[in-house]
């Protein structure tokens, strides 16, 4: 925590403690998340806003018993404040000194499919190169609230909704059609995307719609499908379509081994999903979390021959 004082402007000091607190409760939207970040009681969270605001002759925040609302004036504080708070504690953590050692618990959630494919051998290097760093990884297929369930760090996929984390992109994958050379040997032949109508389909889906939409360059197409199996569990579709039990839509990285081993054969080749995004994303009030970025740096370098970089935005 920030113990001094800097100089706002005609010799006026302000607590850095206060603001950096108020900028975890901006960041957290409730004095209850905040108080539960910061470890302390929610109403020395609510007294300290309150000598903020003193100090500055401003309402920071609109209170009600569930939330906070920033205020105009509010928000003006917290974009002038956010980038130099964070400059300052980095400033201070470089001074610290590099060969500070690595510990404590790093807590991540991320989707199941993705961790018992990708994350073994990136939790073996982190784990090798810092022995004390404790890593606790939770996996879930619902959207986790980072701040109230005290994550570290999230890896997710899709559209990134939330615009107060921060994100570092790691890349994006599609999903291609695959089936088994047993399954292909026995079956009609497939050129076209409307062959697929004779063949059994493994159905890897959520919504319960049996149709594929694909894209061949620019041009978008439906596809109806006819599926034997339908499951939300994409190692189970894979496992299906190993078995020679139809063709299946998956995303690419998933099948990277099959197609080297010669498994599985990729079908109709120029048909694939639009492409998903993949992220590393976390709250900005844990910009500076030295183990995190030692985690990102490790498991970006990995992820990398799974998702190809990004060329449609900035990382």
């Amino acid at each position: 925590m920030w113990t001094d004082c800097i100089i706002l402007s005609n010799n006026v000091f302000m607590d850095l403690n206060l603001i950096t607190l108020y900028l975890t409760l901006v960041e957290a939207g409730s004095f209850t998340k905040a108080a539960k970040i910061l470890k302390q009681p929610k109403s020395t969270v609510s007294r300290r806003v309150a000598v903020l605001e003193r100090e500055l002759g401003v309402t920071l925040l609109y209170r009600t018993t569930r939330q906070v609302q920033i205020t105009p004036a509010g928000l003006e504080f917290y974009e002038s404040c956010r980038h130099q708070v964070l400059g300052l504690q980095k400033a201070v953590e470089n001074a610290k000194g590099a060969t500070e050692e690595i510990q404590g618990t790093l807590r991540i959630t991320a989707v199941e499919d993705i961790v018992s494919s990708l994350f073994a051998p990136i939790l073996i290097e982190v784990k090798k190169k810092y022995p004390k760093l404790v890593i606790e990884v939770n996996t879930s297929q619902h959207l986790v609230d980072l701040v109230r369930d005290g994550f570290d760090l999230a890896l997710r996929i899709g559209n990134l909704k939330d615009s107060s984390l921060m994100r570092r992109s790691l890349g994006q994958f599609s999903s291609s059609l695959f089936a088994s050379p047993a399954y292909l040997k026995k079956s009609h032949p497939v050129k076209k995307l409307s062959d697929l109508r004779d063949h059994k389909a493994i159905g890897f889906q959520a919504s319960g719609e049996n149709v594929w939409i694909l894209k061949n360059g620019k041009k978008e197409e439906v596809i109806e499908i006819f599926p034997s199996f339908t499951t939300n569990t994409p190692k189970l579709a894979l496992e299906l379509a190993l078995t020679g039990h139809g063709v299946v839509l998956l995303p690419e990285w998933l099948c990277q081994d099959a197609l080297k081993s010669g498994k599985l054969i990729r079908i109709l080749e120029n048909y694939k999903t639009a492409p998903t995004d993949v992220q590393f994303v976390w709250p900005a009030h844990r910009e500076q979390n030295k183990k995190m970025r030692a985690f990102i740096d490790i498991a970006a370098n990995k992820l990398t021959k799974y998702f190809p970089a990004n060329t449609s935005s900035p990382l």
